[in-house]
């Protein structure tokens, strides 16, 4: 690779997971001088998309400045691994004082998502008055994660 960004690093990681190669996705990662939050993301979404929920966690859990869209791939991670309370759980840690990131549309796509898979009903209703006070407006996703709850 002539010119080494983040863009080209990105890129071949991100061929790499998609291919199925995570491995040599992590090793490339491994090898980064310096990682952005696309490089993490993807890393962390490669791994939920080939079932490694504990490596997707150990990653969340090394990176030292979370932002929202890492919460929310971290997030999405235990909703579609069968890890449904975790997501919740992060859901919450989510809005503490000391992280404070407003939860987005697929932040909460990724938490019915959970709750669906819990089988709570009831947090229709508390997932709804969250997406008021964030003033999130609910969309043709939304609205259909919101029915298969």
């Amino acid at each position: 690779m002539p010119e080494r960004n983040f863009a080209s690093w990105n890129a071949l990681i991100s061929s790499y997971v998609d291919s199925g190669n995570i491995e040599s996705a992590r090793n490339l990662f491994d090898v980064m001088l310096q990682r952005n939050s696309i490089s993490w993301i993807t890393m962390i979404a490669g791994y939920s998309k080939w079932g490694d929920v504990a490596s997707a966690c150990g990653l969340f859990d090394q990176l030292g400045e979370k932002n929202l869209l890492t919460f929310n791939v971290i997030i999405a991670c235990y909703a579609q691994n069968s890890q449904p309370n975790v997501a919740a759980q992060l859901f919450n840690e989510m809005l503490q004082a000391d992280v404070k990131f407003q939860p987005d549309n697929f932040t909460f796509a990724s938490v019915i998502s959970a709750c669906s898979h819990i089988g709570d009903i009831r947090s229709g209703s508390w997932i709804e008055t969250y997406m008021e006070k964030f003033g999130i407006e609910i969309n043709d996703h939304l609205a259909t994660a919101l029915i298969d709850l």
